[in-house]
């Protein structure tokens, strides 16, 4: 009884050991992004300033010739997308990492919280060459950390592109349900779903079924715990004909548009 008492607490020492290191590391990728920005932020605020300030000059003067107007002219607005893609980029990197200690939920756009992990996520998967749907009510706001939430959902895009990447078919869906009770945020891929002796062990700590040194098999664990400290749940769909994971709030709302 004590060996088996000892296995248990050893086990629970281990998951500890495991959130530590995962907040550790978020509260190193926070400070790595807060300097980053810090860095950054002003060099581009002077392309983008030096950049508006070529476009008026360039449209004040008197060029005959269209073509060559054209060309500068979408060069100039190709310095500012560049400029405005990498500032949100930071941005959004910078609110990912903060440390959330889930004391104060709130109401947020499901669509702005799902914006947040495609936003750090869509060059990966333009990389892999996977489509990426979104299906999203703009309206609908669940009560939850949105720093938490994104990084749940961004866990959950990363592991899909790890399962498909190398698919013929590629593609990751997301999605919004609403039920009597409760509203979903549906995430699915095209991948043919997770062998039901898998399936049972995929939220306990330390089981992974990537490659060694690729996975730490603790995301699943933290995720869920994650979305279970802000009320919801997260629950892998056996029913479905592809790979989907289902995050479920109760509390939620339609944020009525001015």
């Amino acid at each position: 009884m004590r060996y088996r008492e000892k296995l248990e607490a050893d086990k629970a020492l281990k998951e500890k050991d495991a959130e530590l290191e995962e907040a550790q590391r978020l509260s190193v990728v926070g400070e790595f992004a807060a300097g980053i920005a810090h860095e950054v932020n002003n060099p581009l605020a002077i392309l983008k300033g030096k950049a508006q300030l070529l476009q008026l000059q360039f449209q004040r003067l008197n060029i005959s010739q269209k073509e060559e107007t054209e060309k500068i002219n979408e060069a100039i607005n190709v310095i500012n997308d560049t400029v405005d893609h990498t500032a949100d980029l930071i941005k959004n990197l910078k609110t990912f990492s903060s440390n959330d200690k889930f004391e104060a939920l709130e109401f947020s756009s499901i669509r702005a919280v799902v914006d947040v992990a495609l936003n750090i996520s869509k060059s990966r998967c333009s990389h892999a060459g996977i489509d990426v749907r979104i299906n999203i009510d703009e309206n609908i706001e669940v009560e939850c950390s949105p720093v938490s939430l994104s990084q749940v959902i961004l866990n959950l895009i990363l592991n899909s592109i790890h399962a498909i990447e190398s698919l013929e078919e590629k593609w990751i869906k997301i999605e919004t349900k609403i039920l009597d009770n409760s509203t979903q945020v549906l995430v699915t891929d095209s991948g043919n779903g997770i062998p039901a002796d898998v399936a049972g062990k995929i939220m306990q700590p330390f089981f992974t079924t990537k490659d060694p040194g690729k996975g730490t098999g603790i995301g699943l664990t933290i995720s869920q715990k994650a979305v279970v400290k802000m009320n919801g749940n997260l629950t892998y769909n056996s029913d479905s004909t592809h790979t989907q994971f289902i995050l479920e709030f109760e509390r939620y709302r339609f944020d009525q548009p001015n």
